[in-house]
């Protein structure tokens, strides 16, 4: 709900301020016109839930000595440098290879915290795996 309800006021907000007109001639990998912020939207949910988190759980097992709240500083801080690209690309139309630099940057900070998709149970190809993902 929290997510519906912020993401229908970022666009309300976003076409008062007339951010991605449904007039621009600019065509970037659409024909059609897109909305900006909306990733804002989803951001917000994100810290709202991982507060809420944080706030429900027990603390000392989140992030005292804990390999969870290594993981969890990990997605935190790649979740949150990906929303700011996605800003940036919002606000400046950044270039595609300074976005797949930040992509693979994401994707080794989650390497580095310990959050890795486990498929084939090799380190090297499922390390490999993770970052295309990301």
């Amino acid at each position: 709900m929290l997510s519906m309800v912020s993401n229908k006021l970022l666009l309300k907000f976003s076409e008062t301020l007339g951010i991605r007109n449904k007039n621009d001639v600019v065509v970037r990998w659409s024909n059609q016109s897109k909305p900006s912020l909306g990733g804002v939207s989803f951001f917000v949910v994100f810290i709202f839930a991982t507060f809420g988190y944080i706030m429900m759980s027990d603390e000392s097992n989140i992030f005292h000595n804990s390999r969870f709240g290594y993981e969890f500083s990990g997605l935190f801080i790649a979740g949150s440098i990906a929303f700011l690209m996605g800003l940036a690309d919002d606000a400046y139309n950044t270039r595609p290879y300074a976005k797949l630099f930040v992509q693979i940057l994401c994707g080794v900070i989650l390497l580095l915290t310990g959050t890795i998709i486990q498929v084939t149970h090799n380190n090297y190809v499922d390390a490999f795996l993770t970052v295309l993902w990301v």
